[in-house]
């Protein structure tokens, strides 16, 4: 048998011990047709050398890190990478008895850790977006500074994201490293009084209400499935729309349709029926933030089927009142028609009162609903989960208080929601059960690959097909 031995040669002056082969020493035999990894952390030199004389027909050699170059001894010409989609690596075919240079590719640096950041929170905002989805990659190009994509296109900005993923926090789940930095920013201005909240919050009244569940950092069975599933109730018009996002292994599937069992809960008139009481707790809530915790005593790890859901959160909407101060925040075409109405009223010799004035812009203007309640319940791991059972992760209890409880249980009696594998399995819950009734209605999914399977849309933000509004500003 012919036997190869490699020899890693420092060029720096950095530890040797950064250099790993074969999980192993510096220096192996090994056997024709195994396989040789190498990961450098800085330029290195790989050498070649045959202990008999029998012929090799070929050696390959992975490189798992990105930003690396290749060429042999006393050329500059670079060596073809070849990437293995099944490996996820890069390899390069060599001899033995040659002597091969890895450096710094310098127009392909591998992503520093804010780099990382920063491009994996665009990807989460253009998920949200209403797409389309083509190619998601030049969309990141071009929403991110110009420093940080210098030089680089689509193709090898994706490769250098999926090779830096062990760049990822793993402070908190991932979906929690994320969420702050994503989360809607409720109107806090002196408009919102309870009263207006109030008298929005009944059939007829002019709030919206988007309910989300939302099941992150999930792979029951090894597979990624997480899913985002947000149910937006109109009160002028009382329908319901359903909207759904799924990431299962970066295959990411989308679709909206108005499910027809909750419809009709929704325009049922009756005094006691489960939209109104749904309601009446929202109005009991209040507008402003609210923020609680649920304990999961069942799941033990990621891979677990039978979890709750990561994130339970209800929004309320309202529409903003035109004024002048809120008047930069309407579209640049409104405001061009008021200066144009002022102007021309001021030319005809007969000034309107402020007052008129301002109720007829209020008449004309656009709805702007921005949020102005949220109750958020978010999941923590109970002492069975393995972080825990590690003393990694540690987490504050917000216990609920009676009136957050009441409003969790009139949406989940309304919706007929149960933890996640009744979504996504067997026994099925009320809410699901709906889902399979209702697929003669629904439109096919888009579907497209999503640029990683832990990245995964928190919000929709773009109206839902029973909001014929304007988006969310």
């Amino acid at each position: 048998k012919t036997l190869i031995q490699i020899t890693v040669v420092n060029e720096s002056s950095q530890s040797f011990s950064s250099y790993v082969i074969n999980r192993s020493s510096t220096t192996e035999r090994m056997h024709h047709g195994s396989r040789i990894s190498v990961f450098p952390h800085n330029r290195s030199i790989i050498q070649l050398e045959s202990y008999r004389e029998d012929p090799v027909v070929s050696w390959t050699i992975q490189i798992s890190n990105y930003g690396l170059l290749c060429h042999e001894n006393g050329s500059d010409s670079r060596l073809p990478l070849m990437h293995d989609e099944d490996d996820g690596v890069d390899e390069i075919n060599v001899a033995p008895g040659g002597m091969y240079h890895l450096i710094d590719d310098p127009e392909n640096t591998p992503l520093t850790a804010e780099q990382y950041s920063t491009i994996t929170l665009t990807i989460v905002k253009i998920l949200q977006e209403s797409g389309p989805y083509s190619d998601v990659w030049d969309t990141v190009l071009t929403r991110l500074s110009t420093d940080l994509v210098a030089g680089r296109n689509g193709k090898n900005l994706s490769k250098a994201y999926k090779k830096s993923e062990h760049l990822r926090s793993v402070r908190l789940p991932n979906w929690q490293n994320l969420y702050p930095s994503v989360r809607l920013e409720l109107c806090v201005e002196d408009w919102v009084t309870q009263n207006i909240f109030s008298q929005s919050l009944i059939p007829g009244g002019v709030a919206r209400i988007d309910v989300y569940w939302r099941a992150l950092d999930r792979q029951p069975g090894g597979n990624t499935d997480q899913h985002t599933l947000c149910y937006t109730f109109d009160c002028t018009t009382q329908t319901v729309s359903l909207r759904i996002a799924q990431n299962w292994d970066s295959n990411l599937s989308r679709c909206e349709y108005r499910p027809a069992n909750l419809s009709i809960k929704a325009a049922n008139k009756d005094m006691d029926g489960p939209f109104r009481s749904f309601l009446m707790a929202l109005r009991d809530l209040g507008f402003g933030d609210s923020d609680c915790t649920i304990l999961d005593l069942i799941s033990r790890d990621s891979d677990e089927y039978n979890t709750t859901w990561s994130s339970h959160e209800i929004l309320v909407f309202l529409p903003k009142p035109w004024n002048t101060i809120a008047n930069k925040q309407f579209p640049k075409s409104f405001r061009e028609s008021i200066q144009q109405f002022l102007m021309a009223n001021n030319r005809s010799g007969v000034k309107l009162p402020a007052g008129v004035a301002h109720k007829i812009f209020m008449f004309a203007a656009p709805l702007q609903y921005v949020p102005v309640s949220r109750l958020h319940q978010r999941y923590i791991p109970g002492p069975q989960y393995y972080v825990n059972r590690l003393g990694v992760h540690h987490d504050i209890q917000i216990q609920p208080t009676d009136v957050q409880c009441l409003v969790l249980q009139t949406v989940k009696d309304l919706v007929g929601m149960g933890r996640v594998n009744t979504w996504t399995d067997q026994p099925q819950c009320p809410a699901r059960k709906d889902h399979e009734l209702d697929e003669i209605v629904r439109d096919d999914p888009c579907v497209f690959d999503a640029p990683s399977c832990t990245l995964h849309p928190f919000y929709f933000n773009f109206p839902a097909q029973n909001c014929v509004l304007p988006e969310v500003v």
